[in-house]
């Protein structure tokens, strides 16, 4: 498969997590499939967060306080928000269900996630949930579930029935914080006044801190050990343990036996492995001061804040999974993941992991199949699973606004930023610079870079706010109005087949050809407009050209052919790029009122953010991978456009369009005549 000259070839995967992979919405539309990539379903939902989930294939859910919720597999992250699911609200819970149904408490009621299609529970306000704080929930051992509200109570599901509790009918409190159920088999139930515990044999009893030793009436966790001692975390009084017998501890356990604070939000027992000398349970406290662990006698803090081992000091929620990890949920910084074996942490913040930002101006597949986006924020790169996110701040890249991305022919991606460039090898990075004052530091001629080009000799060009720097052989030639440039300001760098290169700028177009620079501008064209910002050659060995304010120009040496909102489909004279899929014959045109296909000259497909799920009109870059799909980058983040059979080819389309035997005809059937 072939694209326009100087857009790199590689394949995408796309995984299907329950809906999308490695983040993003996937769309059925009338025609194609598409998947939609930006900062909100990329990254972990947000640095407040307020519980784990581990379901059944290992696969951990976050909730959040803001922006939805996050799925996490094995490196691959996808969050469920407004942007691409049925969940409009903050998260709180969430439960797994026999045959992959996953069921999400939010503020708004309980959401449904069922062979990939979002739904609401009780849509219909038959059950009294619809768009009812849903704080917990609790799939039990006899598959009975719980759903603990903030305000109404309990409701329990079994065989098919409902049931309500509240504080009319034994409930300490109608506000629920959250459920837990014990070895025996009874459920404990955590709220704002106290702890209830229905039995086996449906009786309750309810403990307070006015008929019970616990400490404060707001019950946030419960936890019990191996031989049957229940923990019970009360927010503002410590932990209380209520043993197998039934007797309690005398006194809570509080900051004055070593916790970090009198706050419990969590808790959580490590199992000792084999090889362990020490065979105690060791109970992991999380509160709203940091991470206590208990051994039995002492408390000891494994994880500081001050050393920044931790990501935030209020801990909301912990979880130790299979492989002997610790997950920490943070209200305020994320997730912090601890490996207590090798004493390593990581952190997982909305920064790190994703689009850095919505507007995308480069994209790039290298030769690895690795998709690569340049934002205003920095870049990210897709393996088609995980994003990696490169910034100015965890990485060697000049600038924080990337502006263009090439690849060399030894694998190195080359970015054009706003202030200076930098090459990525292999994990290394080397920073350009017009100082040169860093030690490491190369040269570069100007630091205002608005397109990078890697062309068939070997050679590098940035297109600068002083001409086009070109890097050969290890040393620098800057071309500029003196050599013959119309302007210094170039915005685009490309070549065609014959190994002419060409420089689009607000000044028309220069053509560089063996040594010597050539001019075309309206003056010497037929070319309505010098604001030229996007050019590549076709298969046929045809210059097309984007320009603002009157569409494209199409150049085959001799003749120019016009395509614009007068005489074609175009919804927008802006162009800003284009794309071209030689097995099936569609061009794609980028506009600032959107994506344009067309199918041999003869069918216009304009895909808007109105009609489709393109997340914006503004289409900035395109590209075109091995497998078929088109990647459109936006002002709004990145849509993965697959347009599948039903896109209608070049036999189907003389049968679809009355216009075609007249292929630029306008909507009214009037004939535009010759376009050159």
């Amino acid at each position: 498969m072939n694209v326009f000259r100087g857009i790199s070839l590689a394949s995408l995967t796309l995984l299907v997590l329950v809906g999308a992979a490695g983040g993003g919405e996937q769309t059925n539309s009338s025609r194609g499939l598409w998947t939609v990539y930006n900062v909100e379903n990329t990254s972990i939902a947000s640095w407040f967060l307020t519980e784990v989930y581990e379901d059944v294939h290992g696969r951990k859910w976050f909730a959040s306080f803001e922006n939805g919720a996050s799925l996490y597999d094995d490196g691959a992250l996808i969050t469920y928000n407004a942007t691409n699911s049925g969940i409009t609200a903050r998260t709180t819970s969430f439960i797994y269900h026999p045959h992959g149904v996953v069921w999400v408490g939010t503020e708004k009621g309980i959401v449904v996630l069922e062979e990939g299609q979002w739904s609401r529970l009780d849509q219909d306000g038959e059950l009294g949930l619809d768009d009812v704080f849903v704080s917990a929930l609790l799939l039990d051992s006899q598959d009975r579930t719980w759903v603990g509200t903030w305000g109404e109570g309990i409701r329990i599901l079994e065989d098919g029935e409902w049931t309500s509790f509240n504080l009319d009918n034994g409930l300490p409190d109608d506000r629920i914080w959250t459920f837990y159920e014990d070895s025996e088999g009874r459920i404990w139930v955590g709220s704002k006044g106290g702890a209830v515990v229905f039995d086996a044999d449906g009786q309750r009893t309810v403990y307070t801190a006015e008929n019970s030793p616990l400490a404060a009436n707001e019950i946030r966790v419960f936890l019990e050990n191996s031989d049957g001692d229940l923990y019970i975390g009360a927010y503002g009084g410590g932990l209380n343990v209520l043993h197998a017998d039934g007797e309690w501890r005398e006194d809570p356990y509080t900051v004055l036996e070593g916790m970090p604070s009198n706050f419990v939000t969590a808790l959580v027992f490590q199992t000792p492995d084999e090889d362990a000398v020490n065979d105690e349970e060791i109970l992991w406290v999380g509160t709203e001061a940091g991470i206590a662990t208990f051994d039995g006698t002492l408390f000891t803090e494994p994880l500081r804040v001050r050393q920044r081992e931790l990501s935030h000091h209020f801990v909301e929620d912990l979880h130790w999974d299979e492989d002997g990890t610790l997950w920490i949920v943070t209200y305020g910084g994320g997730v912090t993941i601890y490996d207590p074996e090798e004493e390593t942490y990581e952190w997982l913040f909305p920064a790190e992991t994703g689009l850095p930002a919505n507007d995308v101006y480069g994209l790039l597949e290298d030769s690895q199949g690795n998709i690569w986006v340049a934002t205003s924020q920095g870049v990210a790169k897709f393996d088609g699973r995980v994003w990696e996110t490169f910034t100015q701040f965890n990485s060697g890249l000049a600038y924080r606004y990337v502006t263009g991305l090439a690849e060399d022919k030894h694998g190195r991606v080359w970015m054009s930023t706003l202030s200076g460039g930098s090459v990525y090898d292999n994990g290394e990075w080397t920073e350009y610079d017009r100082f040169g004052d860093v030690e490491g530091e190369q040269q570069l001629p100007s630091n205002s870079l608005f397109n990078v080009y890697y062309d068939s000799q070997d050679r590098v060009w940035f297109a600068t706010g002083l001409g086009a720097a070109v890097l050969e052989d290890g040393e620098w030639t800057l071309y500029n109005r003196g050599d013959g440039l119309n302007t210094n300001i170039i915005s685009v760098v490309t070549e065609d087949s014959a190994g002419r290169v060409w420089l689009t700028h607000w000044q028309g177009i220069n053509i560089f050809d063996n040594g010597i620079w050539n001019s075309l501008k309206t003056e010497n064209a037929d070319i309505r407009t010098d604001l030229v910002l996007a050019s590549r050659e076709d298969s046929q060995g045809r210059m097309w050209f984007g320009t603002i304010g009157d569409g494209v120009a199409i150049y085959d040496g001799q003749q120019w052919i016009k395509l614009n909102r007068a005489n074609g489909r175009l919804p927008n004279d802006n162009v800003r790029s284009f794309a071209e899929d030689t097995e099936t014959g569609r061009y794609w045109v980028g506009t600032d009122g959107g994506l344009v296909g067309l199918v041999n000259d003869e069918l216009w497909m304009v895909y808007t953010a109105e009609s489709t799920p393109l997340p914006s009109n503004r289409v900035n870059e395109l590209l075109l991978d091995r497998d078929g799909n088109l990647w459109v980058g936006t002002a709004n983040g990145v849509a993965v456009f697959h347009p599948g059979d039903d896109f209608p080819l070049l036999e189907t389309a003389a049968n679809i369009f009355p216009w075609s035997d007249s292929p630029f005809r306008d909507a009214t059937g009037r004939d535009q005549g010759d376009l050159g």
